[in-house]
């Protein structure tokens, strides 16, 4: 089992950072509880109504996601955010954990890809609009899977490697604003550096 771990990962396994509506987990006594509360709050049932409106509706779909996207991307990192952000990674590091442990129970490999997030597009940016939280996921995920003993690559190195010589777009395109998943380049970079990963073990031919 490969499991791509993404820096935005960490919020977004957080319902104070993400406010997404959504299952979200949280630790209680060392273990994982699965909250799904926001399927009995208001404002869940209200989008479910605007959902089904804005299918048969371009115009309402547009004007919704305006809506949506209307908040800044990048909060101000305050103190009050710092215990929320460390309950956001002790929840993703739970996560990870019982995922191996279950893959080694039945049998499996487990290991660990950690990626970039569409912050990280091009690595001739200063990458100044990172956020506190994102641009310390990766070294927090690779502490933790070092301490757990966990097989990973880091692909943060290779693809800022490649984007600098290259000055290539890891994310998005120009005319988005360089927002969203892999680009088909650095698809290709991280597939190449995860086959010379896993060869070796043979899970690959």
């Amino acid at each position: 089992m490969l499991v791509l771990f993404i820096p935005n990962d960490v919020s977004d396994n957080s319902p104070e950072l993400s406010h997404a509506l959504q299952p979200y987990f949280h630790v209680s006594a060392g273990e994982l509880v699965l909250d799904d509360s926001f399927s009995r709050s208001s404002s869940y049932r209200l989008r479910k109504v605007l959902n089904r409106l804005a299918r048969p509706s371009y115009l309402f779909e547009f004007a919704r996601k305006m809506y949506a996207e209307r908040e800044p991307r990048l909060r101000v990192v305050t103190q009050d955010r710092l215990p929320k952000e460390e309950s956001a990674i002790e929840v993703t590091q739970a996560l990870y954990r019982a995922l191996s442990r279950a893959a080694v129970q039945h049998g499996s490999q487990f290991a660990v890809a950690i990626g970039t997030s569409d912050d990280e597009s091009v690595w001739t940016d200063d990458n100044s609009k990172l956020n506190d939280l994102t641009s310390r996921a990766n070294e927090v995920m690779a502490g933790f899977v070092e301490r757990e003993q966990l097989r990973y690559v880091n692909l943060r190195p290779v693809l800022k490697a490649f984007s600098a010589e290259h000055a290539a777009i890891l994310h998005g395109c120009a005319e988005n604003g360089r927002r969203g998943h892999w680009t088909e380049v650095a698809h290709t970079v991280a597939a190449d550096a995860l086959y010379k990963f896993l060869k070796p073990s043979q899970a690959v031919m």
